[in-house]
């Protein structure tokens, strides 16, 4: 099943849901460059408004397993490998 307007009605629907709570918390027209884990934390690196930026602070990254594999720092290599190796659908069959 395919939903009206593609997947990204999904995400218009998650933002309008989590953006009255948590407003100050969200940043959109972003884009993670690189995610890399460092002791007890993970540092994030992204560009907004044409400007690099980095967080050192605990976060959460939802990408399909293709992307994900190349922003995150991964180990083992062959790990790394099988998520760059997995089908990427971007709707549902």
């Amino acid at each position: 099943m395919i939903l009206p307007g593609g997947l990204g009605c999904i995400t218009h629907k998650l933002v309008e849901i989590l953006l009255p709570q948590y407003k100050e918390r969200l940043l959109g027209n972003a884009t993670v460059v690189s995610v890399a884990t460092e002791k007890d934390e993970v540092r994030v690196h992204y560009t907004a408004k044409q400007t690099r930026h980095r967080l050192r602070k605990s976060r959460i990254c939802c990408a399909p397993k293709l992307i994900a594999s190349r922003l995150i720092s991964i180990s083992p290599p062959n790990k790394k490998a099988a998520m760059q190796h997995t089908r990427y659908a971007p709707y549902p069959s």
